[in-house]
């Protein structure tokens, strides 16, 4: 019989291979490349939450799987760390350009930025942090109280 442990153990080494193939455990909520994982890496992220909000204690099989997701340097907040992954690519790619210019970058961190745009004004805002780190860098200048992007 296939028990949840077993599960897990499968589930954790294809967590393993995907860490090896793209040197990161960060999983796309939703991924289609495997549902499965996906699905799983999902739950693993919820039941963290749960137990780092106090909503309840971690069981000692918790603890011991947690101590191996640790290993693969595990996302637990993938919003927080896909932002800073394209934000770091970003920064590394204007690197010795004086300006912010969409010449300088490949076209899919150009697609992020614009997306950054986008979420300015839409449903899900960019934090004043985030603002304050794309205006740091250049992508964004405050002129008279609002926000304006650069564009070359």
């Amino acid at each position: 019989a296939y028990s949840g442990n077993d599960h897990w153990n499968d589930m954790y080494r294809q967590l393993r291979g995907y860490y090896e193939t793209f040197g990161n455990s960060g999983v796309p909520p939703n991924w289609s490349g495997h549902s499965e994982l996906a699905d799983w890496v999902a739950l693993q992220r919820q039941v963290y939450r749960e137990i780092t909000s106090g909503y309840r204690p971690a069981t000692s099989r918790e603890k011991s799987r947690w101590k191996q997701l640790q290993q693969l340097d595990f996302v637990v907040n993938y919003d927080e760390w896909h932002w800073s992954a394209k934000f770091n690519e970003l920064m590394e790619s204007l690197k010795g350009s004086k300006y912010y210019n969409q010449h300088y970058i490949a076209p899919y961190l150009r697609t992020w930025v614009e997306e950054q745009q986008q979420n300015r004004n839409g449903s899900h805002p960019t934090s004043q942090d985030r603002t304050q780190k794309l205006r740091h860098i250049g992508v964004l200048k405050e002129t008279t109280g609002k926000d304006d992007w650069l564009y070359i």
